[in-house]
């Protein structure tokens, strides 16, 4: 048996208000830069980066990065993990057993976010790791958003052997400022974001707050309720402190909750094997899409759970039975890819609280020191029908006994994380030799609970299955890193990099262009 998710983008129908506008140094595009990038982009385009965790232009980064600034998640209406996904080249957002289970793939490294493992691509709000866990999160008041193709262990004190994501924020500006930003879409889709600028002591003390209230109807319409799945309805805020006692000090304080209701997709059967007609004969079963049939030639029996439970039950749509069976259904699917049959709808709600602190301290004009700490704390229930359709044969929730959570049910998903890292980094040798080292440590909780029920709808004295798994897990970490580059080369402008400056310059109205090798 295998089952298929589905996804569509909105329609939008609103428009964007824009208030109070702000100024925000970051380019409306986009653009990706590796070792052998030769040109840099006008300065006006010109996008900072942190993929080194030092801020330089994007265009003489020697790494593999693409990175979108302020105005260009705006003008592209970058709302979610999966529209970062649909821009990136190479980059997947794959759903694990529902559709607020996500994690990044990059370079073919991914983790089931269902397995509790540390992901092969972590995700990082100004340097500190954020990991909310297992649902969505509210895309809001972005300065800019990176995606590291590789390896990144070496600057990141954690490692990531496929890549990493990179979110900031913008900082409290000088001046009282702000903007609000509605959209409208189909399937009563409203967003409403906001942020403001409050200057306590300008120059010295600032606050910027932020929030967003999204809401919208899924795309799946479950035909024995009339609702849809995959609502969403959201609430996110966030506070960022900025304090700049003076030029050579400065510390940022992130506050953040969010809070995730809704339902949760919902997949469908899209074929299923049979029963061999003959017991003991893998030649006569066959797996079908509800048209077509296909025989098993492997001359090994496949597994035939969901028929020899629900082969028979041919019946009116419900509990345990639709119209030609699990046959039926198969077709159903097939022929309805936006509307599913469950007993119940699928409710999923979750809560995230972050609060980071980032202190930097210029010990002279060569060497800066940072301390960034962070703490996160999530809360999950995500319930779903791992079967498809109106046969369950394998639900999340459980009827009796200790940690029961009666119908629809769900998983259960509790988190809190603690993390602090401290680095040094700095230049020598008329900035020449550029070096960055740090010690890093992790603290992490998880607590799940995952219930399980096989058979409620069969009409069994009881079902054959009604169980759940609980975890405990504790998991530290400590690193320590560093990473040193040397200049060996001068280009033309005096600056020190690897492209050699073959002495031939010529000047546009856009600019200088110079030949290099």
């Amino acid at each position: 048996m295998s089952k298929a998710k589905y996804r569509s983008g909105h329609i939008l129908l609103g428009s964007t208000i824009l208030a109070a506008a702000w100024a925000i140094p970051a380019a409306a595009f986009a653009q990706e830069a590796s070792a052998e990038a030769e040109a840099q982009a006008p300065a006006n385009n010109e996008i900072i980066v942190t993929a080194q965790r030092r801020e330089e232009s994007l265009a003489k980064v020697p790494v593999s990065v693409v990175a979108f600034g302020a105005e260009a998640i705006q003008d592209r209406a970058i709302t979610s993990e999966q529209d970062i996904g649909s821009l990136v080249p190479g980059l997947q957002v794959k759903n694990g057993q529902n559709s607020n289970q996500l994690s990044f793939s990059l370079r073919g490294q991914s983790l089931d976010p269902f397995s509790g493992t540390s992901p092969a691509v972590l995700t990082y709000l100004n340097e500190a790791p954020y990991n909310p866990g297992n649902t969505a999160t509210a895309f809001f008041d972005l300065g800019s958003i990176q995606v590291l193709k590789g390896p990144q262990g070496t600057l990141f004190g954690r490692n990531a052997t496929g890549g990493a994501v990179l979110y900031s924020t913008p900082m409290p500006g000088d001046e009282f400022s702000g903007f609000v930003i509605l959209r409208g879409a189909s399937r009563d889709y409203g967003q409403m974001q906001a942020a403001i600028d409050l200057p306590l002591i300008p120059g010295k003390l600032g606050i910027r707050l932020a929030g967003d209230i999204t809401r919208g109807d899924g795309y799946v319409t479950n035909v024995n309720t009339g609702n849809t799945l995959g609502d969403k309805n959201s609430r996110s805020g966030r506070a960022t402190i900025l304090f700049t006692p003076s030029d050579r000090f400065k510390n940022v304080t992130v506050v953040q909750y969010d809070r995730v209701k809704g339902t949760e997709g919902a997949g469908n059967i899209i074929n299923y094997n049979s029963l061999p007609t003959t017991p003991g004969d893998p030649s006569t079963q066959f797996n079908s899409d509800g048209t077509n049939k296909f025989y098993n030639t492997t001359g090994v029996m496949w597994d035939a759970t969901l028929a020899a439970l629900y082969g028979a039950n041919d019946g009116p749509a419900g509990p345990g039975f639709f119209p030609g069976a699990v046959e039926g259904f198969t077709k159903f699917s097939h022929d309805n890819p936006y509307k599913t049959f469950l007993q119940y709808d699928l409710p999923h709600s979750a809560e995230n609280f972050f609060v980071s602190n980032t202190t930097e301290l210029e010990v002279s004009d060569t060497m800066t020191v940072k301390n960034i700490f962070s703490y996160m704390k999530g809360n999950s229930f995500t319930s779903g029908n791992l079967g498809g359709g109106p046969f369950g044969s394998l639900w999340l929730f459980k009827l009796s006994g200790i940690n029961a959570t009666g119908v629809p049910g769900g998983q259960t998903f509790r988190s809190n994380i603690f993390t602090n890292e401290l680095q040094v980094q700095g230049s020598a040798l008329d900035d020449r030799l550029e070096y960055t080292a740090g010690v890093f440590y992790s603290r992490q909780r998880r607590y799940e609970i995952i219930p399980i029920n096989i058979g409620a709808d069969l009409g069994l004295p009881a079902p054959i299955a009604d169980i759940s798994y609980a975890y405990r897990n504790r998991e530290s970490s400590k690193a320590v890193f560093a990473q040193v580059s040397y200049k060996s080369y001068r280009s033309a402008d005096g600056d020190f990099g690897r492209p050699i400056y073959l002495g031939e310059c010529r000047d546009y109205p856009s600019g200088r262009e110079c030949l290099w090798r």
